[in-house]
């Protein structure tokens, strides 16, 4: 950190709150804020406190990218501002997620077709920045360290309703233990979890057919 001025609070007198373990997304502003690749990326790095100029570092892009998008994220209750630094005539600001995970659901009583296609975007999203993660990884070093160091694995598991209970659980947990170690590793490790567990359907011809494609019209 920046050796001078001690850290000070918003100038309009907001305290930041505790960072949660879990935030629950219902609000379709804000999951609709998630719905883009760059953000998703960014809101992972807030996950602890920075600059939008580090993330910019971390991320490899150029800040003046990141200015809006982090503006989009505060707006919408996804990043609060925690604290600002005067420095060589400037002011930093830092930021941080206001969760270290996030869950994007709708309740039955306010489903509504853009209220399922906001939380579709952000699959899509999700599956795509993991695609472009992987992607980058093969074109490096042609896929050595995705074999030595992560785990890529498509299955269909069949199993009685218990089994899959059982499994479900087992997934939670794994997940709370990478959040408790993720803590405490070295900063400068950074590895992605993306999973996706969900029944499929059964019987007819086209239950194994990929879904049309959707037709993207006016918002």
């Amino acid at each position: 950190m920046a050796e001078g001025k001690p850290p000070k609070r918003p100038k309009d007198g907001r305290r930041s709150a505790p960072q949660a373990e879990l935030r629950t997304l219902d609000d379709l502003k804000q999951v609709r804020a998630l719905a883009d690749p760059l953000r998703m990326r960014i809101l992972g790095a807030l996950c602890e406190e920075r600059t939008t100029k580090q993330v910019a570092e971390l991320l490899h892009e150029k800040p003046t990218r990141l200015y809006h998008h982090v503006d989009a994220l505060e707006r919408a209750g996804l990043v609060q501002l925690t604290r600002t630094r005067p420095k060589r005539g400037t002011i930093e600001k830092y930021y941080r997620s206001v969760a270290r995970v996030f869950e994007a659901r709708v309740s039955t009583g306010r489903r509504s077709e853009a209220s399922l296609e906001a939380i579709d975007d952000v699959m899509a999203t999700a599956f795509a920045t993991t695609s472009s993660e992987v992607s980058r990884l093969l074109e490096r070093d042609g896929g050595s360290t995705l074999s030595e160091e992560g785990i890529l694995a498509f299955l269909e598991i069949r199993a009685t309703r218990a089994e899959i209970q059982k499994l479900r659980r087992r997934l939670h947990a794994a997940i709370g233990v990478a959040r408790e170690e993720g803590k405490s590793s070295p900063r400068d490790e950074r590895y992605r979890l993306t999973i996706a567990f969900y029944p499929l359907e059964t019987g007819g011809a086209d239950a194994t057919r990929p879904p049309p494609a959707k037709k993207r019209g006016a918002r």
